[in-house]
């Protein structure tokens, strides 16, 4: 095991030896830790050679509680030497009655260990005991977990392509744990370690600060298989390291992390070392993303009240919980150059690819430009995947500054819910993202879910959008604007095309459910398709707006609005599948 000597504490010299180690005096410790240290020794010039061995004697109280042997043997040349020891706390260890580990170095002038080297005082080491949860979790944070693969050699201390990461130790009692050891392990073999330096993915390095400002090279090693490294947390309990890809290598390495012995080694963080462009001769990859609320120009709209682009992808074949994606955005121009958008999504955390949002924030679309989307699937083992493109240009807010809540309607706006809205339809086990929120645009992808191939669709069915009008459970839900149970309620819906007018009512329902308060109304697929919006760019518009009679007065709801884009633009706009005697103007 190779401990390189990166945290390092000087101590005066003794005599004619100095002794440093690679956990330093005062450090802290942890129960039932195992803990490789490097002892170095450091003499006037030839008084090395004196040195045949070096061990540790540990302090009498701790007899039983703390072992340690040697893990490699004394080596010396010139004015210095080292040995490697391991120096395990025994997990019975009481911090509260033992609360410091206390040894001294001792140099031997003899194999036997019985004469003592001459003109040196043993030097004693202190560290102090902490105890930690065997769960902790040590995560490693940083600003960005991608970065492209370097086109020039990229070596620790002067590449210029590296991803830095740090964490936080703290003990059972959130205190921080100074000089305390961790190990980083790689998942799988030959990412972080080789025979061969040269072949693997990244060089490990420090993080310079003001007493060691130039980055130097972590040593990383293999052990039963594992390949890994270790650092130490410095005086605020902080641990860092930087990641430097190595030339033209591409791959993704997932980094777990712990204190040796005292905690089980979890998942911490991850580096992606990826093209942003696909780079293969062959550019049929999986389906291109499906970007919400794009109408048929490609043009994407802020939506008042969401935070940003929603994108869906279609499950792929092979996908892995373990998979990660990475979009990315590029523009026509020929100096355009690919830029990531954030996050960087891990299908562990997603229950499904059908219907679920990968959602980016505004911010980060360039304005008025076109633009093609599309995403990189990362697998933890396997050869990366570009997906196919999809076009849109962000234009910005919708214009006009509709606000349906200025309108002069009394009772509540209705809900709208999409086809993606498992049959039958209840309100209880709906998802967020299956709602229509005011001001979005109704695509065809919307409203046609229940579609199926070579079925038969009428005037009424499938259901293309559900309609939900609640009910006022009381009078302070009736104040604030809900109908009264037992009203008679008609649902009207307007369409305000280039290609398709509508303006109709659909028949009264009387407000009887007096379980969930709430009624829905199923508004059929052919009453939805067709709408385009004019060649000056301007957009369709849809609207719901129900009126209530109650005790003999008749009186309406806000006006529930949104844009439409339902045509077929890529055929006959006819060719919707609804019966020929129900074609719009």
């Amino acid at each position: 095991m190779k401990i390189e000597e990166d945290f390092m504490v000087k101590v005066t010299p003794q005599k004619d030896y100095s002794v440093t180690a690679t956990i330093p005096d005062q450090s802290d410790i942890i129960v039932g830790q195992t803990s490789h240290i490097k002892i170095i020794v450091s003499g006037v010039l030839n008084k090395i050679r004196n040195i045949k061995h070096v061990t540790i004697e540990l302090d009498p109280s701790i007899a039983g509680l703390v072992t340690w042997k040697t893990e490699e043997q004394w080596e010396s040349g010139g004015s210095d030497g080292n040995t490697m020891i391991r120096l395990t706390v025994d997990k019975k260890l009481n911090e509260l009655q033992h609360k410091e580990i206390i040894y001294t170095v001792n140099l031997w002038a003899d194999e036997k260990k019985t004469q003592a080297v001459s003109n040196y005082t043993p030097q004693k080491f202190t560290y102090n005991v902490k105890r930690v949860d065997r769960d902790t979790v040590i995560v490693l944070n940083t600003d960005n977990e991608y970065i492209q693969p370097p086109t020039e050699d990229n070596p620790v201390g002067t590449g210029k392509e590296y991803i830095i990461y740090s964490g936080l130790l703290i003990d059972n009692k959130k205190k921080i744990l100074k000089n305390t050891q961790v190990i980083v392990v790689s998942s799988l073999s030959n990412q972080i370690y080789s025979d061969n330096p040269d072949q693997t993915l990244v060089n490990i390095g420090t993080v310079p600060d003001s007493s060691n400002p130039t980055p130097e090279p972590i040593s990383t090693s293999r052990g039963n298989g594992i390949d890994y490294f270790v650092i130490n947390s410095d005086d605020g309990g902080n641990i860092k390291f930087s990641v430097y890809p190595q030339k033209n290598i591409a791959g993704r390495i997932d980094f777990k992390t712990g204190i040796l012995g005292a905690t089980t080694l979890s998942y911490a963080a991850s580096v992606y070392i990826f093209s942003n462009t696909n780079t293969s001769d062959d550019p049929l990859g999986p389906i291109s993303p499906n970007i919400y609320n794009v109408d048929q120009l490609g043009k994407l709209q802020k939506i008042p009240g969401s935070k940003g682009m929603q994108v869906g992808i279609s499950p792929y074949i092979g996908h892995q919980k373990t998979d990660a994606l990475i979009f990315f955005m590029q523009g026509y121009e020929s100096n355009d150059e690919a830029i990531q958008l954030k996050p960087i999504y891990k299908l562990d955390n997603i229950d499904s690819l059908d219907g679920n949002p990968f959602n980016f924030t505004y911010d980060q679309l360039p304005f008025d430009k076109p633009m093609q989307l599309y995403y990189l699937i990362a697998p933890a083992s396997k050869d990366s995947l570009y997906s196919m493109s999809s076009n849109f240009m962000y234009v910005g807010e919708l214009s006009g500054g509709d606000d349906n809540n200025g309108d002069d309607g009394v009772y509540t706006s209705v809900e709208v819910y999409s086809s993606y809205s498992p049959s039958p339809f209840d309100l209880k086990n709906k998802h967020d993202n299956d709602r229509m929120y005011d001001n979005r645009l109704v695509t065809l992808d919307t409203i046609n879910q229940y579609v199926k191939e070579n079925s038969t669709i009428t005037k009424t069915d499938p259901v293309g959008l559900y309609v939900v009008i609640k009910i006022a459970k009381d009078m302070t839900e009736y104040a604030k604007g809900l109908p009264m149970l037992n009203s008679i309620c008609t649902l009207t819906i307007n369409i305000n095309s280039a290609t398709r007018q509508e303006n109709k009512s659909y028949p009264p329902i009387t407000l009887t459910d007096n379980t969930n308060y709430y009624q829905v109304v199923k508004i059929p697929y052919c009453d939805l398709t067709r709408a385009q919006g004019w060649e000056d760019g301007m957009l369709a518009k849809l609207s719901f707006v129900y009126s209530i009679k109650y005790e003999g007065a008749t009186t309406k709801s806000k006006e529930w609005k949104a844009t439409i884009g339902t045509a077929n633009t890529g055929f006959d706009i006819n060719d919707d599948g609804c019966p020929c005697d129900d074609k719009g103007n």
